[in-house]
């Protein structure tokens, strides 16, 4: 209650000190213009000349901002090159060596694992070779005149023959030699018999091993008898064949063998021989 008088007491207090303070002003203001208004009649004011000036048409914006545009110098490429190769770009610097350097490490990386994969393949898989060649007669009656050996597994997995192999005897001039590739021509029969077919079925265990007995199919006459004993003819045997190891990868071994006549020192035999294409493992 107390609280409320003293608000109405103060608000009255508040209202009659402003209507107070303006009415003084108000009578200054009105006094005021009267002196002017009696000012003006008392002394006119004077009749004054307009000046024209002439001035210059004001330039567009956009021709002054072009205008300034033309005349900024342009900025040099060493310039270009001076800021790029500051220190406030020296980071970006940094980090581009270092991924060029992780790059190069990946590589390098990645090519070790490739080299230690094929050397971890070819230590676990199955290798074909020749483990001995029977000493041969040469005989000019077809099918006597034999190429016998036995073929082993050397390697640390099962190797499953592919099948179908190529083979096949050669005479050439003692001057010319064999093609740089192996031609095995048409496959034919094996001791008269059918043609040699797939032989998915045959494996070879490591260790193991097997015989293998290949015969000349024609017969020699006696000229060509006495040119192969006399060496101005060359008489070769070469062989493919293919199989598959652990990892279903298929490998191949070729063989190539040229037979040496008689001689004092020697008995006839089966030499390796022929180019480097008719002797390889993949």
């Amino acid at each position: 209650m107390r609280t409320l008088l003293v608000v109405c007491l103060a608000g009255t207090l508040f209202a009659q000190s402003s209507k107070s303070s303006l009415s003084p002003r108000s009578g200054g203001q009105e006094k005021g213009a009267y002196n002017e208004q009696s000012v003006r009649q008392n002394n006119p004011p004077k009749s004054t000349e307009t000046t024209i000036r002439a001035t210059q048409p004001a330039q567009s914006p956009a021709a002054a901002n072009a205008g300034q545009g033309n005349n900024q110098p342009e900025i040099p490429w060493r310039k270009y090159f001076r800021e790029a190769f500051s220190a406030a770009y020296l980071s970006n610097w940094v980090l581009a060596f270092f991924a060029v350097v992780a790059a190069g490490i990946a590589l390098k990386t990645l090519n070790s694992i490739k080299v230690q994969s094929g050397i971890s393949i070819n230590s676990e898989r199955a290798w074909l070779i020749v483990t001995s060649v029977a000493p041969v007669k040469l005989d000019p009656k077809a099918w006597q005149t034999e190429f016998r050996f036995r073929l082993a597994n050397r390697g640390r997995s099962v190797a499953r023959f592919a099948g179908p192999n190529n083979w096949r005897f050669q005479v050439v001039p003692g001057d010319s030699g064999l093609p740089e590739t192996p031609d095995y021509g048409k496959r034919i029969a094996m001791r008269g018999e059918r043609p040699e077919g797939p032989v998915h079925a045959r494996v070879l265990a490591p260790g193991d091993d097997t015989g293998i007995d290949l015969a000349y199919p024609e017969d020699m006459d006696g000229e060509l008898f006495a040119e192969i004993q006399d060496r101005r003819r060359w008489f070769y045997f070469y062989a493919s064949f293919k199989y598959f190891d652990f990892a279903d990868t298929e490998r191949e071994l070729q063989i190539c063998y040229l037979y040496v006549p008689k001689t004092e020192a020697s008995p006839e035999r089966w030499e390796l021989g022929g180019p480097p294409e008719y002797n390889k493992h993949t």
